[in-house]
C-alpha cells in the first residue's frame, strides 16, 4: 500500500517537510494543507511596514535551497515571501496543495493507525474527510495573533489593526497612531510609522534590549559569485551561522569568559542606546531592567532614534485601563491621550498553537503509559485525550520537540523548547524534519506501523532540557513569553545550535517508542 501524509501548514516548515519527505519517501502520497491562498506561512501574514527578518537572509533560507540573489543582509518581508514562492513553484507544491482549506480535527483510529483529518474549505461550504498514515504539524507558534483584553477596545471607532493581521487600507499619513507593544513587530513597525503620523504613542510593559543592526546589500559581483561558485555561498552561510552561535556564550554564566564576553556585549548595548536617545527620560524608559537575553534581542538601527522624536510619547508602566467614548486612550494613573488609529503590536498565541483545531488522540491505556516499551492498551473511544490538553499539562512538553504520548504518528515542527533565542529558527526546523523522517523509515523497517514515544522517554527528555536551562540568562525572567505562566520556560532550545546538531542527527533510538 502507499504510504500517505498530510502536512498541515504551507510555510517554511511545511514547504520543508514535504520536500524531505519526497526525497526520504519517492512513493509515498503528500497533501498539504493551508489556510490561507498561497505559501508564505507567516510571511503572508506579517506585512507590516518595516516588517523583516532579524536573521541574515543567507541563514534564513533552506539549506537545501540557497537563495544566491538576497538583496540585503537582512531581508525583508516582500523578499522572504517571493523566496519562499519560488521554492514552492520549483517543488510543485501547488499539485499537492490544499490552499484556501482549514483542517478543522484530527482523530486517530486505533484499527488502522490512521489520523482522519477533516478540514473545510474556505471558498465553499465543502468539508472533506480523509485518511492518511502520517501527520506532520508545521502550522508554527507564530500564527495566532494574540490580542489584549482592554474594555472598550471594540468601541473604539477608528482602525484597529494587528501586526499579523495588517491592513493595507488604513491611512496613517497626519494622523495619532498608538502602537501597544514593543516587541520585535512594533520595534520594526514604529519607525516606520513615525514617519508619516501625525504623532505616535507608544504603550510600553518591558523595554526591549536593542542592537546595532548590521545592515548593507549585496553588491552585484557578491551576487555573481554566490551563483556561480555555489562553495563560496556556502562557506558565507556557516560562518554567519558561526558567528550566531557563539552569542550563546553570552548566555550562559558558567565561567570566567561567558561572564567577560556578557560584560562587553553590554557596554556595548548601553552606548548605542545613549547615542541614539537624547531624551534621558526616554532613555532611562528605553533601557530594560533585566538580563541581556532573559528576553528577545531586537537589532534595530533605527527604532530607538524614532522613540526619541519629539512627536513619539513613550508610556511605560502606566498600562492601559479603557478606552473611553471620542477615541481617548485612558490609562490606570488616568492619563488620556486622544488617538484616530491603534495598532497591536501585541504578538502571538504561543502556549495554545492548537486552537484553531481539535486533535484527539489514542484512548487512555492507564498502566501502560508509565512503562517504557510496552504496547499500549486501548479503551473506549470516549476516554480518548485532546491534544490542546495533554500537551499543555503541566506544560507544553514532546519528546525531541516533535512526538507526544498517546497521540501516534503525529509529529510536530517547531514543538516545545525548539525555537532558539540566538540564531536561526530555520535550523531546528530543518533538523526536527530530518529526525522525524528517520524515525518513522526506522519504525517501518523494524516492522512498526505505529510511532509513538513513551512518556517516560518524553519525561527523561524534558529532564534534560530542564538541566540545560542552569545558569543560563533564560531563566532570568519568568513574565516573558519564553515562560507558559507557571515558571517552565516551554520555547527555547537552551544550549548552542552546534550542539542541538549532533542531538538531532544521531540516530533515533527506538527503545524511546512502543513497541507496536
Amino acid at each position: 500500500m502507499v504510504t500517505t501524509f498530510c502536512v498541515i501548514g504551507c510555510g517554511l516548515g511545511g514547504l520543508n517537510a514535504v520536500i524531505q519527505t519526497r526525497r526520504k519517501f519517492p512513493n509515498a502520497r503528500i497533501v498539504l494543507y493551508e489556510e490561507s491562498d498561497g505559501a508564505g506561512g507567516v510571511w503572508r501574514w506579517n506585512r507590516y511596514p518595516g516588517c523583516a527578518c532579524d536573521v541574515p537572509s543567507h541563514l534564513y533560507s533552506l539549506a537545501d535551497e540557497p537563495n544566491p540573489e538576497w538583496d540585503e543582509h537582512y531581508a525583508d518581508s516582500p523578499s522572504i515571501r517571493a523566496y519562499l514562492e519560488r521554492v514552492a513553484e520549483k517543488h510543485n507544491i501547488k499539485d499537492i496543495a490544499r490552499f484556501n482549506t482549514r483542517v478543522t480535527c484530527l482523530e486517530w483510529n486505533d484499527p488502522t493507525n490512521q489520523w482522519k483529518v477533516t478540514s473545510t474549505s474556505k471558498t465553499t461550504p465543502e468539508t472533506t474527510e480523509e485518511w492518511y498514515d502520517y501527520v506532520i504539524s508545521a502550522n508554527g507558534p507564530l500564527h495566532v495573533p494574540k490580542y489584549p483584553s482592554i474594555h472598550g477596545l471594540g468601541d473604539f471607532t477608528g482602525p484597529v489593526v494587528h501586526t499579523a493581521r495588517w491592513r493595507d487600507d488604513v491611512e496613517f499619513r497626519g494622523k495619532r497612531v498608538a502602537v501597544i507593544g514593543t516587541g520585535a513587530s512594533a520595534v520594526q513597525a514604529v519607525p516606520e510609522l513615525t514617519k508619516v503620523a501625525k504623532s505616535m504613542v507608544v504603550f510600553q510593559r518591558h523595554a526591549s534590549w536593542i542592537m546595532p543592526k548590521d545592515e548593507y546589500k549585496y553588491s552585484a559581483t557578491v551576487k555573481w559569485i554566490f551563483r556561480n561558485i555555489p562553495l563560496a555561498q556556502r562557506l558565507w552561510r556557516i560562518f554567519i551561522f558561526l558567528t550566531m552561535d557563539f552569542r550563546y556564550f553570552v548566555f550562559v554564566r558558567k565561567s570566567w569568559f561567558s561572564q567577560r564576553l556578557e560584560a562587553s556585549v553590554m557596554k556595548l548595548v548601553h552606548t548605542f542606546i545613549q547615542e541614539n536617545v537624547r531624551d534621558l527620560v526616554k532613555r532611562k524608559l528605553a533601557t530594560p531592567n533585566y538580563p541581556l537575553g532573559a528576553r528577545r534581542i531586537t537589532p534595530s538601527n533605527s527604532y530607538l532614534k524614532a522613540i526619541d522624536d519629539p512627536k513619539t510619547t513613550l508610556i511605560s508602566g502606566d498600562a492601559i485601563s479603557h478606552i473611553a467614548p471620542n477615541n481617548i486612550i485612558v490609562t490606570e494613573s488616568g492619563l488620556k491621550i486622544p488617538v484616530d488609529v491603534i495598532v497591536l503590536a501585541t504578538g502571538f498565541e504561543l502556549q495554545d498553537i492548537f486552537q484553531n483545531f481539535k486533535i484527539v488522540g489514542r484512548s487512555s491505556s492507564s498502566s501502560s503509559d508509565t512503562a517504557d516499551n510496552q504496547v499500549p492498551l486501548k479503551k473506549t473511544p470516549e476516554l480518548a485525550p485532546e491534544l490542546e490538553h495533554v500537551f499543555n499539562m503541566p506544560h507544553p512538553r514532546a519528546y525531541m520537540s516533535a512526538c507526544v504520548p498517546q497521540f501516534p504518528n503525529l509529529f510536530l515542527i517547531m514543538g516545545p523548547n525548539s525555537a532558539l533565542g540566538h540564531s536561526s529558527v530555520l535550523i531546528p526546523m530543518e533538523l526536527q524534519t530530518k529526525y522525524i523522517l528517520n524515525l518513522i523509515r526506522d519504525s517501518r523497517n523494524a516492522g512498526r506501523t505505529r510511532v509513538e514515544a513513551t512518556p517516560a522517554a518524553m519525561k527523561r527528555w524534558n529532564e534534560f532540557l530542564k538541566e540545560g536551562f542552569v545558569d543560563t540568562v533564560w531563566q532570568a525572567d519568568k513574565s516573558s513569553w519564553y515562560f507558559d505562566g507557571k515558571g517552565h520556560n516551554f520555547t527555547l532550545w537552551p544550549f548552542s545550535v552546534s550542539y542541538m546538531m549532533w542531538v538531532f542527527k544521531k540516530r533515533p533510538d527506538l527503545r524511546d517508542f512502543f513497541q507496536c
